[in-house]
């Protein structure tokens, strides 16, 4: 592969594939895919659907592809099983079966999760064991991805700003603070998080690193509390933290009950990207920037 490989992203309008997309906008090698086309460029195709992901992939000709569409919602994962099974695994298997039979030499690249750790953390990459229906359609959609063979699963946590569709922990966070909303702080809740911006680079370095298994790709070092995060993220921004208490994920009215420590062992990637990765400092000051940024542009 060189600096100049095809690469395909599918998912590329969610949280994390806007990113991808300002990270390598105006590069003609980058095509941002999804249900529906979201600019000159971009694909338009649906994975659950077998013969429109073969005849996407075969106009199309990546030599990577980059597999970030999924259903995260982890409650409506829960609620509806069917729907979780064919975003995640479905349609994961029709994308095998087009690159296999369209471009069999090509790499792909598969974004998982790391709430298929159930704790206590740092994980490392064989220690995971599913708890809710995500994560283990996310887990099986792994298993299809790595049957292509020249195939990688990422495991990623991740902060990032909220879509139209779907507002981000930090920026709800950040609102709720602002207006002296009441918050709850859960002190329980273990993760490392990176901050999405930081996740391009570091996801292409691993599709060319001829890798072939699963790797957890998070913050470097021990992480961190969700509280711990939010008391960060407002310091660095200013924000009054008056309405905000602390709590535990038990206080929350949730359909799945999440892991409480999803914390994972980056050294393995750490070890074949050949440095080393952000800290939890580094990230909090990364998403607070990121914030600042936007705030700046709507102003």
């Amino acid at each position: 592969m060189t600096m100049q490989s095809r690469i395909l992203m599918t998912g590329a309008n969610g949280q994390l594939g806007r990113y991808f997309q300002a990270a390598f906008a105006g590069q003609q090698w980058f095509v941002p895919a999804g249900r529906h086309s979201s600019s000159s460029g971009s694909m338009a195709f649906d994975l659950e659907d077998e013969k429109q992901t073969q005849d996407a992939i075969a106009l199309a000709s990546p030599d990577i592809v980059i597999h970030a569409a999924s259903l995260t919602d982890v409650d409506g994962c829960e609620k509806d099983r069917k729907a979780a099974w064919r975003a995640n695994v479905l349609a994961t298997r029709n994308l095998v079966g087009a690159m296999a039979k369209a471009v069999p030499s090509a790499r792909l690249v598969y974004l998982s999760t790391d709430q298929v750790y159930p704790g206590p953390g740092p994980s490392i990459e064989d220690k995971a064991l599913p708890q809710t229906i995500y994560a283990m359609t996310k887990m099986w959609a792994e298993d299809a991805a790595l049957s292509f063979g020249n195939a990688l699963a990422v495991r990623i946590n991740f902060v990032a700003a909220g879509t139209p569709a779907r507002i981000g922990l930090a920026d709800w966070l950040v609102q709720s603070l602002a207006e002296k909303r009441t918050v709850t702080l859960f002190e329980d809740v273990l993760f490392n998080p990176l901050y999405a911006g930081d996740l391009p680079a570091l996801v292409v370095a691993l599709a060319k690193s001829g890798e072939r298994r699963v790797v957890n790709l998070g913050c470097a070092g021990e992480g961190m509390s969700k509280a711990d995060f939010a008391r960060g993220l407002a310091r660095r921004l200013s924000l009054p933290l008056d309405s905000a208490k602390s709590g535990r994920l038990s206080d929350g009215e949730l359909a799945a009950q999440r892991p409480l420590d999803t914390r994972m062992d980056v050294q393995r990637a750490e070890r074949i990207l050949a440095a080393s990765l952000p800290d939890a400092e580094a990230v909090m000051d990364r998403m607070a920037a990121d914030i600042g940024r936007r705030r700046d542009k709507a102003a």
